[in-house]
């Protein structure tokens, strides 16, 4: 129970975004809201995600097993690697092949997980001292959830207790046949939650993308982004938040590591974001930066809409260049010139290697013109 503890309360907190501060440059208006919580019911050998066991997912896992292990290109569904572990031993072999057939007959012995993320306030918490980790936990006993309980009731404006008893379902019968896996993390931008599981799996000292940051070894929790437009159009809030899986006693005991994957931090999807608003007055508009390693940086380029809204203008990849953000947080001005137009919008780049390149989009989003010079 003191590791249970001590897991939930020692993570650094993540820093925000740098103030912007340039005459030209305006605080961006963000999409702002999301869903308040997010949840799922998952079953063992439900391979296609139809929320149910039957032949055609016996057919895709022998399909997958003839293949080695790996989905053919016309399967129509979305397979995740951890669904093809039926019997969550961090292997796929021919004893889930056999397990399978008997889920098929009889889909009522399928062991059931529940998936769960609630935004959490912890700011009592980290005033005297405390704050979230990165590390998940396995709750096994109906006594260590009740002690955790106690001991996060002993602080003011917090509301880990509430979610979790929301769902009024980890009482002693729940124990008796469940695990409760407590997972915190950070949503770095975004009010409400954008964020999902995407999978629970057992992984047995498996190296993902051949690096050694990313060794998975015991039962790992995907998280996936889910934001409905260009992240980099929401708020840096890095709201605190709490995955919770219900997992079978079956497939987790208390001796179990728990890690979480987040898709998204590995592929640097999060962006840097700035906001212009033209001299008149009359047009916003908010510019996003993805780094794209060796092949430079991409910038996305919206419109803000008077609904708040954002209208889609232009991409432009850039080469050599390096962000083409200042360290004030603004479009650097040695390689980009903005040129608001009474109908069009002009943005000239460096593309780098000596070349520059101009692309004029019309305030509605349509194309106008795309250049390339030398100087």
């Amino acid at each position: 129970m003191k590791k249970l503890l001590s897991t939930l309360l020692c993570l650094s907190v993540m820093t925000g975004i740098v103030p912007l501060s340039s005459s030209a440059v305006s605080e961006p208006i963000y999409i702002e809201n999301g869903a308040e919580n997010w949840s799922k019911t998952v079953v063992a050998g439900d391979i296609d995600d139809d929320g149910k066991i039957s032949m055609s997912d016996l057919v895709i896992l022998h399909k997958c097993f003839m293949n080695g292990n790996v989905p053919s290109d016309d399967d129509s569904v979305n397979i995740m690697t951890e669904r093809l572990d039926v019997n969550f031993d961090g292997s796929f072999d021919v004893f889930d092949m056999a397990l399978m057939r008997q889920f098929v007959i009889h889909p009522e012995t399928a062991p059931v997980q529940k998936w769960a993320i609630d935004t959490i306030k912890i700011d009592t918490l980290e005033n005297e001292g405390f704050s979230l980790s990165e590390s998940g936990e396995i709750i096994t006993t109906y006594a260590d959830y009740q002690t955790m309980l106690e001991f996060f009731n002993a602080f003011e404006d917090n509301n880990l207790t509430e979610v979790l008893e929301k769902n009024q379902r980890y009482d002693e019968q729940f124990f008796e046949e469940n695990n409760l896996i407590l997972q915190p993390f950070r949503q770095e931008r975004g009010n409400g939650i954008f964020y999902n599981i995407s999978g629970v799996g057992r992984f047995n000292n498996v190296k993902l993308l051949n690096s050694d940051d990313y060794i998975l070894d015991g039962i790992c929790i995907g998280l996936q982004a889910e934001y409905e437009q260009d992240n980099g159009l929401y708020p840096v809030t890095n709201t605190p938040m709490l995955a919770q899986i219900t997992i079978p006693k079956s497939q987790s005991s208390a001796d179990d590591k728990v890690t979480s994957l987040d898709a998204s931090a590995i592929f640097k999807e999060q962006k840097e974001t700035c906001s212009y608003t033209s001299p008149d007055g009359q047009h916003e508009i908010v510019i996003t930066n993805r780094e794209a390693g060796l092949w430079g940086d991409d910038i996305t380029v919206y419109l803000k809409d008077s609904d708040d809204s954002f209208i889609y203008l232009t991409n432009i990849s850039t080469d050599d260049i390096g962000s083409p953000f200042t360290n004030n947080g603004e479009l650097s001005g040695d390689g980009y010139n903005i040129d608001f137009g009474e109908d069009s919008l002009t943005i000239d780049c460096y593309f780098g290697n000596g070349y520059w390149k101009k692309v004029q989009v019309s305030y509605e989003g349509e194309f106008i013109d795309e250049t390339s010079y030398e100087k």
